[in-house]
């Protein structure tokens, strides 16, 4: 029924600011909407709906996660990337 139709990731933020400079700025992705309830990326033909809520629960489990050839050079450059920004 759904395996021929495009997914739609979400994950959740209570700061759009720090959200679009996170997706948009250190990963990249192209925001392609915004509105009062959440910001929509492109992420590879992959759509990522991150969702503007006013509680946000941590959980104890990935939520979102990509493919890469080498994980450590990710790692890395996102520590790099999220430490320039803070």
């Amino acid at each position: 029924m759904l395996g021929n139709k495009t997914l739609k990731a979400f994950v959740p933020t209570t700061d759009a600011k720090k959200a679009k400079a996170f997706y948009g700025g250190i990963l990249g992705l192209t925001l392609l909407s915004e509105d009062n309830f959440a910001l929509e990326y492109d992420s590879n033909g992959t759509l990522l709906r991150v969702a503007l809520v006013t509680e946000l629960k941590p959980q104890a489990f990935t939520i979102i996660g990509w493919n890469v050839p080498d994980i450590y050079t990710i790692i890395k450059s996102l520590n790099t990337s999220v430490m320039s920004c803070i």
